[in-house]
């Protein structure tokens, strides 16, 4: 405890708590942080000069209260906002959000939110809340490069290695279709490097004098098989038939 009943040393203490007040700003304005409160019974928020700067504003231009605050937020993310402070205030859960506001420029910036609530003593009623907000908008676009370049990265290696898988099954296909004369043979052979290969399930087909032909299929699981070889036998496939056999014949693809 310190006695301040003393002038002098009453006076030493103010310059005391003065030095920690400058330094405390200095610190938050160098992390770039502003400092905020809210009075629920008036409505009335009050920004340091931080959040003014964020949103290019001036105290003379701008009445910080919830209602003006809420329109500089962007139009997609006031639900998300507002969600956060009611659940705040009802259920006492720290308030902690990410949002895009908009600056008077109708700049967007990305901005980082924490608070707590402020309760009446002895009844605990919710008189308001106090917070620190960031300006998280180079932090958050400098995480939203490199995600998007480990993801470019991802799908490159990604569509690689499913171009090697092509090439790899394209060149067995080759060396199945040339390995026997049988043509039962060379089916089943292609069937069974298809199944899983390619699909949980295959079927091959053969155009003779102009008729569209099952010639065989396989499926990954010995139990659906039976189901399989009963649709082929009992669907007749032709060239106008939508879709699937005919229109890859058709079109190629």
């Amino acid at each position: 405890m310190v006695d301040t009943s003393n002038p002098g040393i009453d006076g030493l203490y103010a310059q005391l708590q003065g030095g920690i007040e400058q330094r405390l700003r200095l610190a938050l304005s160098a992390g770039n942080f502003g400092v905020w409160d809210w009075d629920i019974a008036t409505g009335v928020v009050t920004w340091s000069e931080e959040i003014y700067r964020f949103y290019k504003l001036t105290p003379e231009t701008f009445n910080p209260r919830l209602e003006s605050f809420v329109e500089r937020v962007h139009p997609e993310d006031r639900s998300h906002v507002q969600e956060a402070i009611e659940n705040a205030i009802e259920n006492g859960k720290p308030y902690h959000v990410q949002f895009r506001g908009m600056r008077s420029d109708d700049e967007v910036i990305w901005l980082e939110g924490w608070g707590q609530v402020v309760r009446a003593d002895g009844n605990d009623q919710p008189v308001g809340m106090i917070g620190l907000v960031q300006d998280a908008t180079t932090r958050l676009r400098a995480e939203e490069e490199r995600a998007q370049l480990l993801k470019r990265e991802r799908d490159a290696r990604a569509e690689a290695e499913a171009g090697r898988q092509r090439m790899s099954f394209l060149t067995q296909a080759f060396r199945v279709l040339g390995s026997s004369l049988d043509l039962t043979t060379t089916i089943n052979r292609l069937l069974g490097l298809m199944v899983p290969h390619l699909g949980d399930w295959a079927t091959v087909y053969l155009v003779r004098d102009g008729r569209i032909e099952p010639m065989g299929g396989r499926h990954r699981d010995p139990d659906k098989q039976p189901i399989l070889d009963s649709l082929l036998a009992s669907v007749e496939v032709d060239f106008d038939s939508p879709g699937g056999v005919a229109e890859v014949l058709n079109n190629g693809a």
